[in-house]
């Protein structure tokens, strides 16, 4: 009998707060494959690593292998997103990703 692959889910923004925490329960709670977009890889996406290694309910199922993030500015390149669907095949996605801007009130006119 031929053995079925994990499910793959792709998760847009899996660096922010939502898709942080959605990836998170993603690998705590099932067996799919989490292929995560973020446009700061580098620095968040070892925030995220460290936070599921640093889960002390995760069981021994839980695996880092499970886990690929990729580099992703949906805002600056829309393309990204469709070549991240084509070269990962997701069965799922769940779209969380936004830009994030802070509007720190009314700007005050120079004089």
């Amino acid at each position: 009998m031929a053995t079925q692959s994990a499910q793959r889910v792709l998760v847009t923004g899996a660096t922010g707060f939502l898709g942080s925490r959605i990836t998170h329960q993603l690998i705590k709670q099932t067996k799919m494959t989490v292929i995560g977009t973020s446009s700061q890889v580098e620095w968040k996406g070892n925030k995220l690593r460290q936070a599921l290694e640093n889960d002390e309910s995760l069981d021994d199922s839980y695996s880092i292998d499970r886990l690929d993030l990729l580099d992703c500015d949906m805002l600056n390149d829309p393309e990204c997103y469709y070549k991240a669907i084509r070269e990962t095949k997701p069965d799922y996605v769940i779209h969380t990703a936004a830009p994030f801007m802070i509007d720190v009130g009314p700007k005050e006119e120079a004089e």
